[in-house]
């Protein structure tokens, strides 16, 4: 769960509010859901778990007020959230888009538009294989590219999908932190060039520059 960090001095009465609806907010939606349409002008609790479950990514809801009014910041926040999410952004709380509120209250992780950071990464060869270890600050499955000849890299085609990237691929399915992939059968005395790819369970991805390692 993202910290609340913006409008401090502002908004400080706001952000308790937040604070205090953070605390309960997911553990209602889970309960109760979002089981119906919100569009400008609706009231209720569930747009106050709306509001509560958008204000934990300050990138969808910087003003995180939590009102029970669906005005036009909560309208821009879904925008924003759809957006992230692939949904057809409309700024209203349609069938596809409680559906994906559903499974994000459900999972107790938070709205989440942040790509996950990609750190120490080491290398280490042998005469066929090489191993690739590196760090992310939060829960990923990983790839990593790798090819004798240049890579080449090409935008995602659409929000929430990974880039294309070139060569071969070794990857783990499996969500973690610490990363440890092993790329077998390689030919000794050869540069090769390699990419990591991480993606978070939103769907957010991170990618390195093109890197080289040599086998011995």
């Amino acid at each position: 769960m993202k910290k609340l960090t913006q409008y401090v001095s502002k908004k400080t009465s706001a952000l308790l509010i937040v604070g205090l609806a953070l605390s309960t907010g997911f553990a209602g939606a889970q309960t109760a859901g979002f089981t119906r349409d919100l569009d400008l002008g609706s009231r209720g609790a569930d747009v106050s778990r709306l509001q509560t479950l958008l204000a934990t990514d300050t990138n969808v809801y910087p003003q995180a007020l939590v009102t029970g009014y669906f005005g036009g910041l909560s309208k821009a926040a879904v925008e924003q959230f759809q957006a992230g999410y692939g949904i057809p952004v409309v700024g209203r709380v349609g069938p596809m888009t409680r559906a994906r509120l559903n499974t994000v209250a459900l999972s107790f992780t938070g709205v989440d538009s942040h790509a996950p950071a990609i750190s120490s990464v080491n290398i280490s060869v042998s005469q066929n294989n090489a191993t690739i270890a590196w760090n992310t600050n939060e829960l990923t499955r990983s790839k990593v590219y790798y090819d004798s000849n240049a890579i080449y890299m090409t935008e995602a085609a659409g929000q929430m999908m990974e880039p294309g990237v070139s060569g071969s691929v070794a990857q783990d399915t499996t969500l973690n932190m610490s990363h440890s992939m092993t790329i077998p059968n390689l030919q000794s005395g050869r540069l090769y060039q390699y990419v990591i790819v991480s993606v978070d369970a939103q769907g957010n991805a991170s990618m390195t520059m093109p890197a080289t390692f040599t086998t011995q």
